[in-house]
């Protein structure tokens, strides 16, 4: 079997998600979701195993670091991806409803897959991290950090998993709950997500390029100034006609 190989460009752009939830999961505390910049990433990760040194039980500390390590690999950081995958195993025996733990352990599964060597192997990973993802959005399907997670996983694995669908499900879903909660999405954030749609209709083949202009378009209109409606205008401009 061909090397899994995850489309790294679309897991930085989706990761600009994460980064934008203002009022993320770890409250208090850094936006760890979506922050892919290794040496803040680093600095994170010091920080939070010097407060382990003297308490390896702090929940809050674990689900950082396990994520500061997750995001450390997603960046293309060797050899980091077992150390997420312990922290994220220990997090989860302490705080099994936390479903933003849950999502990211499975998430850790598939990056396992990706570094793994044997085959079969790899193929378990994958469809156990895609199955426990799963388990994080039907226990906490309003959870944005939670949707987002299996959205930009769903993006980045190969076509041949079939979890592209996942993603337009997630950010469609996103949608209509920003309806309800608006306080909850800000323009960036919603630029992001519509500019993530785009890239999803645009992967979609020639015949769904109307509709990722659609959402493109939508992005500029939401947040002109931000990175998702700069990148959006961008996009624009090279698919302008077709579709």
């Amino acid at each position: 079997m061909n090397k899994i190989v995850w489309k790294q460009r679309i897991v930085l752009s989706i990761g600009v998600l994460f980064y934008l939830l203002a009022a993320g999961s770890v409250r208090g505390e850094v936006n760890i979701h979506g922050l892919m910049d290794i040496k803040k990433l680093q600095e994170i990760i010091r920080a939070k195993e010097d407060i382990l040194k003297t308490q390896p039980k702090d929940i809050g500390s674990l689900k950082i670091l396990g994520i500061a390590y997750h995001n450390l690999s997603v960046a293309g950081k060797k050899g980091v991806c077992e150390k997420a995958f312990s922290i994220l195993t220990k997090a989860y025996e302490l705080a099994p409803n936390d479903d933003e733990i849950l999502v990211y352990l499975g998430s850790v599964h598939t990056l396992l897959g990706r570094d793994g060597i044997v085959p079969l192997a790899k193929l378990y990973q994958v469809n156990k991290g895609c199955r426990i993802m799963n388990k994080a959005v039907s226990k906490s399907p309003d959870n944005i950090a939670v949707r987002l997670t299996r959205a930009n996983n769903s993006l980045a694995l190969p076509s041949f998993f079939n979890r592209i669908e996942y993603a337009e499900k997630d950010l469609l879903y996103l949608l209509q709950l920003s309806k309800k909660r608006p306080k909850e999405f800000s323009s960036d954030l919603l630029a992001a997500i519509y500019y993530t749609l785009g890239e999803y209709y645009k992967e979609k083949g020639k015949g769904k390029l109307s509709k990722a202009r659609e959402y493109w378009n939508k992005a500029v209109e939401a947040a002109p100034e931000s990175r998702d409606g700069i990148a959006a205008q961008k996009r624009l401009e090279v698919y302008k006609v077709g579709g």
